[in-house]
């Protein structure tokens, strides 16, 4: 055919492709076949788990620290006799303050995968990047960070009172998360969520009544992620054989800059690629009173 004499000086397609590497794994290949079908097999592109909880204070500013005005003390009232002076109470007040974390990722793409891709490629990125990176915020939140160099997590000293269970109690039971509501409500909190641990979360919803009913709920009751009106969340993040109990409207995390993805052909200009970059910053996390997040830890034997 006419032009086949040019074929070794300027490749086809395909032999484009395989000079720019696409046929491999880790540049793209399996987004860039012969003909695919329109979508992306991966995992869901998960919130954070901690952030999901109801009530939770998230509370945006701005500058370069997140601070908390918080009462430390005050006096208590008394009884006053008809025509007494009332006396002068006092307030003592502090603040807990702290400093900006930056969540990141970066990723390039050549645009040459991008422009033969089947699939949304630059949006797929974006998720696979929001969920890892929600799911780094849950490591920190459910953490012990310093509340410097990471976020001052919920296992934190002083963030949470927590109970030790002793040898043969491996299990948390629904009895011990109503004891930590009560827990909570005895200091004037109310309890509004439970995170789990997936070995913890597996018995509570098999929990069954003498009847074989769950205790969780079943469809035609209650939905299957809750039990005495507090929603159920399941994460990995959190440490193993750990159930928390809280009242999540007692507990402040500061957003300085929401979750931002951005493009840029610059960076990467010389390879003809793309560069795909994600920014968070968030600041805490602060608990108003330890006893509004009650941790409890079942044994290891």
């Amino acid at each position: 055919m006419p032009g086949d004499e040019n074929r070794s000086l300027i490749p086809g397609t395909s032999e484009l492709r395989a000079l720019i590497a696409e046929g491999t794994n880790p540049a793209g290949g399996y987004t860039v076949p012969t003909e695919t079908a329109h979508e992306l097999i991966g995992k869901l592109a998960a919130a954070s788990v901690f952030l999901r909880a109801p009530g939770l204070q998230v509370r945006r500013f701005t500058g370069g620290s997140f601070l908390i005005p918080q009462v430390q003390s005050s006096s208590a009232p008394g009884v006053v006799a008809e025509g007494a002076s009332i006396t002068e109470g006092t307030l003592s007040f502090g603040a807990q303050t702290f400093k900006p974390i930056k969540y990141a990722s970066l990723y390039r793409a050549s645009s040459e995968i991008l422009e033969d891709a089947s699939v949304d490629l630059r949006n797929e990125i974006a998720h696979i990047m929001t969920r890892d990176v929600g799911s780094a915020v849950d490591v920190d939140a459910f953490g012990a960070g310093n509340g410097t160099t990471a976020l001052k997590g919920l296992t934190a000293a002083s963030q949470g009172t927590t109970t030790n269970f002793s040898t043969g109690h491996t299990a948390i039971t629904w009895t011990d998360i109503l004891n930590s509501v009560t827990d909570i409500e005895a200091t004037g909190a109310s309890a509004t969520v439970v995170w789990a641990s997936p070995d913890q979360a597996k018995p509570l919803r098999a929990t069954q009544t003498t009847t074989g009913e769950f205790i969780i709920g079943s469809p035609t009751t209650t939905p299957t992620d809750r039990a005495a009106g507090l929603p159920l969340l399941v994460s990995a993040n959190l440490p193993a054989r750990t159930v928390i109990v809280a009242d999540a409207s007692r507990i402040y995390v500061g957003v300085r800059r929401d979750v931002n993805i951005a493009y840029s052909a610059d960076a990467f200009f010389g390879a003809d690629s793309l560069g795909l970059r994600l920014t968070y910053r968030l600041a805490g996390i602060n608990v108003a009173e330890a006893t509004s997040v009650q941790i409890l830890k079942a044994s290891a034997s």
